[in-house]
């Protein structure tokens, strides 16, 4: 249950990071210690990416262990989230006391910085919503093609009823190739958009 929870605050974390682009500093002083976590956007993303892994790794594995091992997944299942978590934990603790800086230091990075440096608000909130976006179209084609493979193993393994009705056989596939089309085709104009 523990390790639940702690993989559900990685999760959050993670995901404020890839969507905001910035690190949630009251959670990191939390899991991490007192102190300012300072990261460049794109490292940001990359971190946020890391720290938001565990969850759904975790499920996947554990989803394609029990498809093939069935009810004696449940150990490997168990082993996998635990290493992988550790793994992780470790990794982001890493990084996290490479890039905490004093409390003390920022202060003066404030002052420096006072001249407006803020961003444009409405292309923050543009660029925001952009990757939000890119997130949740991810995820889409991700699921997409995660249910296609799963489809075709079952299929191998258990073998495919064909039933001759094209709503039953073939509709399914080309709903998920679509799908999936659709989700690349709107995650490279996503892209294009976030670079302009």
């Amino acid at each position: 249950m523990m390790l639940f929870i702690l993989e559900l605050i990685f999760l959050v974390a993670g995901l404020w990071a890839l969507i905001s682009a910035k690190l949630p500093e009251g959670l990191f002083r939390l899991l991490f210690g007192k102190g300012v976590y300072k990261l460049p956007p794109n490292h940001v993303r990359l971190y946020g990416l890391l720290l938001a892994s565990p969850f759904p790794i975790s499920l996947t594995v554990t989803f394609f262990l029990a498809v093939i091992f069935g009810e004696r997944s449940t150990g490997m299942a168990l082993i996998f989230e635990n290493i992988y978590f550790y793994s992780i934990l470790i990794s982001s603790l890493y990084i996290a006391r490479k890039i905490r800086q004093p409390a003390e230091q920022q202060e003066v990075i404030t002052n420096v910085n006072e001249a407006g440096d803020l961003p444009d608000t409405r292309s923050y909130r543009k660029r925001l919503l952009i990757i939000t976006g890119l997130a949740v179209l991810s995820m889409f084609t991700l699921i997409n093609f995660v249910t296609f493979i799963i489809m075709i193993f079952s299929a191998i393994n258990n073998g495919a009823a064909i039933t001759g009705k094209f709503s039953e056989d073939i509709l399914p596939f080309i709903k998920l190739f679509g799908a999936s089309g659709i989700g690349i085709f709107g995650i490279y104009k996503l892209i294009k958009l976030l670079r302009n």
